[in-house]
């Protein structure tokens, strides 16, 4: 499995041109990292519910790209901070089987330390994973231990 640290898009640029590439990549970035707007019971005053912008062009009523990991950028380190993360991964990457570009989707993850959650996805496809990924979301939520 790899921690992800860098070359994310399944894009290139080529001779000025955008080259395609086959691959989640992009699609795996924006489901964990685009933020998906609170619920109500969630968060109570509508303008902190927050969210990503272009969820509002969605023709599909009540699909939102994203993950709502933002929620927890106030929380403590702990296996309830953690099963909500992997809770909320989970939720993120549904999509990925509704719209059947997996069979399954498995997330677990893991605290390394204090200051350390790793998340792992692994996508599967008739029964073979066709894409794993790993993200250190805890630690890159703060900048130098501050939010």
């Amino acid at each position: 499995m790899r921690i992800t640290s860098g070359d994310y898009y399944d894009f290139s640029i080529l001779n000025g041109d955008i080259e395609t590439i086959e691959g989640f990549d992009t699609a795996i970035q924006m489901s964990f990292f685009c933020e998906r707007r609170a619920s109500e019971s969630e968060i109570k005053i509508p303008q902190k519910r927050r969210g990503w912008c272009g969820n509002e062009a969605s023709e599909i009523v009540g699909f939102e790209i994203g993950s709502k990991l933002w929620l927890l950028s106030q929380a403590r380190l702990d296996q309830v901070t953690l099963n909500k993360a992997i809770d909320f991964i989970q939720d993120a990457n549904n999509w990925f089987v509704e719209d059947k570009y997996a069979t399954k989707v498995a997330v677990s993850g893991e605290m390394l330390d204090s200051m350390t959650i790793i998340l792992y996805v692994k996508y599967y496809k008739n029964n073979s994973i066709v894409a794993a990924v790993g993200y250190d979301v805890w630690r890159r939520s703060f900048v130098d231990g501050e939010i």
